[in-house]
């Protein structure tokens, strides 16, 4: 077990601090979301809090390419902030003002504004108490994890789509899939990479037969 010392003191200290060890009872929620009742639960959680980050990552890199393009073109467009360091509002701002005022357009600037506040709910208000009886019992939680899996089917096609427009302006800068792919190879090599198995034992630790043969509960070197 992770064991830390701190010594604190307080401006205004409270005559009810209690100053023992800390244990299970002060960790009630790392204990409780950690146990295998909540296992569906917090992995819905996790991946959807992937999902918006790879959203994010997506518009950053996209929104820079964009930036690169115009400059390498000669085409007189600012954007409001540097993408590689602006906030996720800020970059679906200058996303969108690259759109046409078409309602397709204007729907897809809706949909990541919405991924954008439901993310912003998720880091900070997801445990607030007046959600918190759901997580608990059994029943609101799988009502959540429902809720959990339409965020997640709604926000993936939202990181394909800029992904898609964010190679076309990398393609503009020379970032050709062609040359995305020496880069891999460059990367591969430094790893000491040198054939696809090799990668594909990096990446998920064993050949793709072993690896379904281990999620299904089969040991890879036992027949069935």
């Amino acid at each position: 077990m992770m064991q830390g010392h701190f010594t604190i003191g307080f401006k205004h200290p409270s005559p009810n601090f209690d100053q023992s060890l800390l244990s299970f009872e002060d960790a009630i929620f790392c204990v409780l979301f950690g146990s295998p009742f909540f296992a569906e639960f917090t992995a819905k959680y996790g991946h959807l809090s992937l999902v918006f980050q790879e959203l994010e990552m997506e518009l950053k890199t996209t929104v820079d390419y964009m930036k690169r393009a115009f400059e390498l073109n000669q085409i007189l467009d600012n954007f409001e902030e540097e993408p590689k360091t602006a906030s996720f509002d800020a970059l679906i701002r200058m996303f969108g003002s690259q759109l046409d005022r078409s309602e397709g357009s204007r729907d897809l600037i809706g949909r990541l504004h919405q991924a954008r506040k439901y993310r912003n709910r998720l880091a900070h208000d997801f445990l607030s108490p007046k959600d918190l009886v759901y997580h608990i019992s059994a029943g609101g939680r799988q009502k959540i994890i429902q809720q959990l899996d339409v965020r997640i089917n709604l926000v993936i096609p939202l990181v394909m789509i800029v992904h898609r427009i964010g190679r076309a302006y990398a393609s503009d800068v020379g970032m050709t899939d062609e040359a995305l792919d020496k880069g891999a190879d460059s990367y591969n090599e430094m790893l000491g990479l040198l054939d696809e198995k090799q990668q594909v034992e990096y990446v998920f630790g064993g050949e793709p037969d072993d690896i379904e043969e281990s999620e299904s509960g089969l040991d890879p070197d036992e027949s069935p």
